[in-house]
Parts: structure tokens; sequence; C-alpha cells
């Protein structure tokens, strides 16, 4: 640091020399120790505590504080001398001041960061422990509402964050605290980082999975969100993604939390067209017929989307084709009631409808197909579709698939399990499961 030449630069030397001789010289000439010092573009100005404690200088700092120098001064940006220590890793300094008074422990700078801040995104678990010993508030806020738990996983330059964690964890701090700007908690924040260990870590001291942030995501919506992508049809999950997915189904996450389509796996992964996430949560309890307090269901958004694989899996587990939700449409600023067979027609996504109506979807016959209402624009432009569903309308249902049909309502959600165990024949047993219409790989006769 480049100092100016002021009368009392002296003292500054001697403390950056160590020198305790002639620092206890210049004290007993009686210069000023809270005398401030300013680097050469004047980004930078401190006190000459600041300077011992940030060196290091345990003498130094010792001999300053006996002689009365203030604990309680500020730099330019309002940090202390014990946030000095403790962000250059001196341990045994920032007990020395806190020895002398621990008043100064939670004493933050002009954004609400104390030293315990300062220690936990640099990883410093001795300064840490010495915080903490002398009763730092491990939940203290900065004015960003982070705590020291949450700039310990957030800290971009801190590569393993967890035995930080785990020391915070110790020291009792509350892992459901949310930030003030994304409103995320601490397992938000680690799902979204992808750290295995300290999901964890924070999933076995109880932290809640699902707490909501500020844009109705749980912490692990939000890790699909930005981590699961589908490329050209095909879903892209990373490793340590569907690691903490399993992780958090298994501890026991809401699968059918529905405040809104954003903070529910299922409908997030229809969202992201990841189907084998929709399997999986399929697998473990969720329920396929869930709508958002919108009326949004995963069936909905997989027709939206007309991803054929999700719409399947769906079926396989005996979804209802039939329930209406609110789609808005952006480019006519319109809201439309609908259901998926409807939103289908409405995107022309026929392959789409047409399997709905062969797993089953009844209600079909719309009153456009006998010339009662307008027809949709989209069969206007498909007549070959217009000719299908009309052929398909003019016909009764068989009594076949009428039984069928009945058999799977009865049957319930996991058909394919189900149907196993009915005493019929392995042809019948693939057909009430809808096998080759959805490509189940099954020979029904176990």
């Amino acid at each position: 640091m480049m100092m100016f030449e002021a009368p009392d630069s002296r003292l500054y030397y001697v403390v950056e020399e160590n020198d305790l001789v002639k620092l206890q010289g210049l004290i007993d000439e009686g210069r000023n120790l809270d005398e401030f010092y300013f680097d050469d573009q004047n980004i930078s100005t401190k006190s000459l505590l600041h300077v011992a404690c940030e060196k290091g200088r345990y003498e130094c700092v010792k001999l300053l504080i006996d002689n009365k120098a203030s604990m309680f001064v500020r730099d330019k940006w309002g940090q202390s001398p014990l946030m000095y220590s403790v962000a250059s890793r001196h341990a045994d300094v920032a007990e020395l001041l806190l020895m002398k008074n621990r008043e100064i422990v939670d004493d933050s700078d002009s954004y609400g960061k104390s030293a315990l801040h300062s220690a936990a995104e640099i990883g410093y678990v001795e300064g840490i422990r010495v915080l903490v010993k002398y009763g730092a508030n491990v939940d203290r806020q900065m004015m960003d509402g982070n705590t020291a738990l949450s700039r310990a996983i957030c800290e971009r330059d801190l590569e393993d964050c967890s035995e930080t964690v785990h020391v915070l964890i110790e020291a009792g701090a509350d892992l459901n605290i949310r930030d003030r700007r994304c409103k995320r908690t601490a397992l938000q924040n680690a799902a979204v980082k992808r750290n295995i260990k300290v999901v964890e870590m924070l999933l076995e001291a109880g932290a809640d999975t699902n707490s909501l942030d500020g844009a109705g995501r749980t912490a692990l919506t939000n890790m699909m969100y930005e981590h699961v992508k589908n490329v050209q049809g095909v879903s892209f999950i990373p490793d340590d993604v569907m690691t903490i997915v399993v992780m958090m189904v298994q501890a026991g996450i809401d699968l059918n939390l529905n405040t809104c389509e954003y903070c529910n796996p299922m409908m997030t992964a229809a969202n992201l067209r990841a189907e084998p996430l929709l399997r999986l949560f399929l697998t473990n309890g969720a329920d396929a017929n869930l709508t958002s307090v919108m009326g949004i269901s995963s069936l909905l958004i997989s027709t939206s989307r007309n991803d054929i694989l999700s719409l399947k899996t769906l079926l396989e587990w005996n979804v209802r084709s039939d329930i209406p939700g609110l789609i808005y449409k952006r480019r006519e600023d319109k809201e439309y009631t609908v259901d998926p067979f409807e939103l289908a027609i409405m995107e022309g996504h026929f392959d789409t409808a047409k399997i709905l109506i062969s797993a089953g979807y009844g209600k079909y016959r719309k009153p456009y197909l006998f010339d009662k209402a307008l027809l949709p624009r989209t069969l206007q432009q498909n007549p070959d579709m217009l000719e299908w569903l009309q052929s398909k309308a003019s016909c009764p249902d068989s009594l076949l698939n009428l039984v069928l049909f009945s058999c799977r309502t009865l049957l319930g959600r996991n058909i394919k399990s189900a149907v196993k165990k009915l005493p019929i024949p392995a042809r019948v047993r693939g057909m009430i499961a809808l096998a080759d219409l959805l490509d189940i790989q099954d020979d029904f006769s176990s």
C-alpha cells in the first residue's frame, strides 16, 4: 500500500515492521493511536488498529488496545478491526479483541456484514469457531437478508463449503431463513449450486424441503429449472442433479405441492419435458391428476409442449384426460379454459389428440364436427385430421373399448402394476394397459 506522508506515518511503518520497541516509544511520545491512513486512490481508509489486525500483528494489537486505541473504529466501508482480523485469517488476533470486549462480536459494516459473514464466505472455520465462542449471532442477516450460512453456500470463490456449513449447523444456525431479494433458503441455494454434500447435510439437519422462494419455487424445482434441459426431444439431467432429486424425494418433499405450477415437481418436469423425472415422481407417489390453483395439470402442460413421451407416461399412470385448465395466450392476450384434447386441437398437435382419444378421452364429439359451431382454424387447415375426427365421432365406441376403459378406471393410478394381478390372459392385460399405444415394454405374463 502506498501511503501519504502524514505526521504520524511512522506508526504505520513500525506496525508493518512489527517493531514493538519503536511502537512503545511513539506511544510514550503521545502519538495519536486512532490516526487514519489513506491509499493513493482513496479507496481504502483505515486506522492503525485496522492495519495491525489485517497484518496479524498480535503483540502490536495488544499494545494498541492496552493504550486505549478504539476497537469501535470503522474504515471507509464501515468495517471494524475485528472484521479485518477475520478476513485476513488471524483468529488469534480476533480472539484477543473479543477477550477485551465481546460486545464488538456482531458489529457490521455499511452493508450489514459482520465478522461471522466474512469468515463464512471465505470458509475460515477457525474464525467461525472463535466468533461463536464469544457469542456471535449465527443468524444475523445482512441488508440483503443473507446469513453466514447462505454466504458460505453462495460464495463463488469457495469450492468446498461443507466444513463451514457443518460448523454453522452445529452452532445452531436457522436453516430456513430466506434472503430478502430472492427469498431463498440455504437448501435452495445449495441445490442450485448442485452441492450434493451440503444438500445432504441440510436435509439431515431438518431443512424445510417445501419452502418457496420469491418465484414460487422449491429447492427441488429451482434446481430443475436451472439445470435440466431438453434438446431436440432428449432430456439432459446431470448426474449430480439426479442424485439431489432422489435425495429430496427420499427426504419426503411434498410431490403434490400445488400452490402454483412452479413449485410442483410433476408440473416442473412437464414444463421441462423431462420424462425420466416425471416417471420418478409418479413412482414415488405423485398424483398424476393434481392441478395447480389455476387448474394447470401435468397433462395440460405436456400437451401444450407436444411432448408425446411425457404424455404417454402420464397415460400409463392412468391420468384423467378431461380435466380443464386456464391457458393464457400471450400473443392474443386471451385466456381459455380448455382440457388437454381441446388444447391439442387448438395448437394443431394432432398426434397428441389422436393418442388422447385412443386412450379413452370421450368428449371429442364436439359441435363443430357436426357443423353446429365454427370450425377451429387448425382443422380448417388440416382436412385429413378433420375427416379422421368426423369419422371417429360418427361411430359409437366399441363394447371392447368401453370395457377396457372401464377396467382402467377401476384399477386406479398404477395400471401397469395392477393389471398384472388380474387372472386374465396376458394379451388382455396388455390391451387394458394400452401397451401398444403407450409403447410399454412388458409382456404382462407375470
